[in-house]
């Protein structure tokens, strides 16, 4: 492209120099946005490989979704950078809050939509920006986490709020489960006797089927257990439901539920047989009696 430079003025290079100047900023701001949107979306997929390396990281990363209710991305993003963060805001945010972030502290990137561009082929895409939060560890003083305790009766009450399944109680539910949806009935049909703990955890597995079905059709029980177990993982993390933890310590300082069955003890003890049969099944708290 030819440039008239006979047309520019000496008085008038002051302001090209300007313009000039800061479009070129502009470029280099742009191409370092990208630049940390791009080592976001590397460090993410790295970490989607860390994840799936154990069950036991699959699960540290179910219960961070519990935590935050990220996108997958921005949850891997938090696992990648601080996997013991507990409760993330950003700057301003905690200021509002009167809490403040520890001088020098490195924030958490994350991605924040920015909306939406239509791209050459014409299909519609989300601009994403990267964001810094901060955990409550970051604080120039200690933050004391208010925790939402639920009654039983609060959280059965909101499973079954405005679904069309209903819950029926029964002697015994097909296939020896505890809890058990029936599409065809549009009801979940829960065992008699069984502890509030064991039907927390199964009425939400089950509505999880419920709630897959309505949006996806039909659920193959076996080829999307995975799927809508893993949901209701989550959905057990957010109501401090013990969902496999029989650590007694974790559950009284987690503030998990639990039904205190140490008065079967003492009678098991007094009994003085040689050998012990128990017979409940499954989730019933057998080893945590232990």
């Amino acid at each position: 492209m030819s440039f008239p430079i006979e047309q520019v003025r000496l008085n008038s290079f002051p302001v090209y120099l300007f313009l000039v100047t800061k479009i070129c900023n502009r470029i280099d701001i742009t191409k370092q946005k990208q630049q940390k949107r791009q080592n976001l979306y590397d460090m993410a997929e790295k970490q989607i490989h860390e994840v799936v390396s154990s069950p036991q990281n699959y699960l540290n990363y179910l219960e961070m979704q519990s935590k935050f209710g990220y996108t997958v991305t921005n949850t891997l993003l938090v696992m990648a950078q601080c996997p013991q963060a507990t409760l993330l805001k950003d700057n301003n945010r905690w200021v509002e809050e009167k809490k403040y972030v520890k001088k020098g502290v490195k924030g958490i990137g994350i991605l924040e939509p920015k909306g939406e561009y239509q791209g050459n082929d014409g299909v519609i895409r989300t601009n994403y920006d990267v964001k810094y939060v901060f955990d409550i560890s970051q604080l120039n003083r200690p933050y004391r986490m208010k925790k939402q305790n639920l009654s039983v009766r609060e959280i059965i009450s909101g499973l079954v709020y405005q679904s069309p399944v209903k819950m029926q109680m029964v002697d015994n539910t097909e296939n020896g489960s505890l809890v058990q949806y029936s599409p065809d009935n549009q009801m979940i049909y829960y065992a008699d006797g069984m502890s509030p703990t064991d039907l927390m955890e199964g009425l939400a597995r089950e509505y999880c089927y419920v709630e897959f079905e309505s949006q996806y059709g039909n659920v193959d029980r076996t080829e999307d257990a995975f799927m809508v177990k893993s949901a209701a993982y989550i959905l057990c993390k957010k109501l401090n439901i013990p969902v496999g933890i029989s650590d007694f310590e974790k559950i009284r300082n987690g503030g998990f539920y639990y039904i205190d069955k140490s008065g079967l003890i003492t009678e098991i003890l007094d009994e003085k047989a040689e050998v012990t049969l128990i017979t409940r099944p499954r989730r019933f708290g057998k080893t945590l009696g232990m």
